[in-house]
């Protein structure tokens, strides 16, 4: 009698463990934690109605945790933002199951049989895992996960703005525009600062004329040097021109010939 009234009593706490189970609430500061060992989490929001309706569901597969040696979580896609975007969720409730770092969306059945025979049966095996470029750990998944806690940051901020200072809904769309301008504006700044500073521009040397002068290149003179050359030699060439000239002149008298110069001979030639 007394082992069976113990077998009941221990039967009960089991089963009110059992029942007392409820899911993980994880955060954008947690989430690390699906990282390690075997995880199901679930993505929902309070206002969404097929998230209302897997609630008790969800509630029963946490409460297989123990029996399957694996953690169920829930993620507030209204509390995290960021970790919507991470996951790029698109559609709500979304399920994910995650073991050692790797990503697989179920998209299966949403019963409590279903799901506890997807991870009892490992037919998680059959789903390819999650691409690197969009797995949730990557470094450009993060960063679009802070551009959509950034976009309801703005969105909080605008609902704020309309609703407690009784600024017009225009009025806040042109607050946000100057905002976006200035802060172009300053962005670009900064990269170009940035950029000047890294790689400062080089500039070619100025010479002054009056104080420098370039060097002649090795084997080549400067152009006033030429040209005092080119002077020299026609020079040269008629002071040649005029002695020979006068030589012809001085052979023609002693012969008793015609003793007009060249030129005079060539234009009475000509003139003939």
């Amino acid at each position: 009698m007394w082992r069976k009234i113990l077998l009941f009593l221990a039967f009960s706490c089991l089963a009110y463990a059992r029942t007392r189970t409820t899911p993980t609430l994880l955060t954008e500061d947690k989430w690390h934690d699906l990282l390690q060992g075997e995880w199901l989490v679930k993505f929902y929001a309070p206002w969404c109605p097929a998230c209302k309706a897997l609630v008790e569901t969800w509630e029963a597969v946490a409460s297989w945790s123990e029996d399957l040696n694996i953690k169920v979580a829930t993620i507030d896609v209204t509390e995290n933002p960021g970790l919507s975007g991470r996951f790029l969720v698109t559609s709500l409730p979304t399920i994910y199951h995650v073991k050692d770092g790797e990503f697989r969306q179920y998209r299966g059945p949403r019963g409590e049989n279903d799901i506890v025979s997807f991870v009892d049966d490992a037919l998680w095996k059959d789903i390819e895992p999650v691409p690197w470029y969009s797995a949730p750990t990557s470094f450009h998944m993060g960063a679009i996960g802070m551009f959509f806690k950034l976009s309801i940051g703005i969105r909080d901020l605008h609902n704020q703005m309309t609703t407690d200072y009784g600024i017009p809904v225009w009025g806040s769309y042109c607050i946000f525009a100057v905002v976006t301008i200035f802060a172009g504006l300053l962005l670009g700044l900064l990269i170009v600062y940035l950029c000047d500073a890294m790689f400062p521009p080089s500039l070619p040397p100025v010479y002054n004329n009056q104080r420098h002068q370039m060097p002649p290149r090795p084997g080549q003179e400067t152009m006033g040097d030429e040209s005092d050359i080119v002077d020299d030699d026609l020079d040269d060439t008629k002071e040649e021109e005029k002695k020979e000239e006068e030589k012809k002149e001085e052979e023609s008298k002693s012969s008793g010939g015609d003793v007009r110069p060249s030129t005079a001979r060539k234009r009475v030639a000509r003139a003939d």
